[in-house]
């Protein structure tokens, strides 16, 4: 999962999974930090990589695509992994309302 979702989404998904016998489908949460113009630079030069999973090796699976791409990997469970995207998400939103205040000022 890449989107911004809320808290519990990944313990949805593995429950309906689950209730479909497909106890061999991993999931991961791996929110992706980007900005708007520099997606490409913000992949490729990212300041972390959040990976939350249920199961070590799926974690290890999507943490392997990263091969090549130096930055500080945080290993979460998948609920610790959707706050802190939404942390990132609030922080920026502050980050702007505060400075558009000030260019009010």
């Amino acid at each position: 999962m890449k989107s911004t979702v809320p808290v519990g989404t990944g313990d949805k998904v593995r429950a309906a999974l689950e209730a479909r016998g497909l106890t061999n489908v991993g999931y991961v949460s791996n929110p992706e930090f980007l900005s708007e113009g520099r997606a490409v630079r913000d992949f490729l030069e990212p300041d972390r990589i959040v990976i939350g999973a249920f199961a070590d090796e799926d974690g290890a699976a999507v943490e392997a695509l990263y091969g090549g791409i130096e930055a500080p990997v945080v290993r979460t469970d998948v609920a610790s992994a959707e706050m802190i995207k939404l942390a990132a998400n609030a922080f920026l939103m502050t980050r702007i309302s505060f400075i558009n205040e000030i260019a009010n000022v």
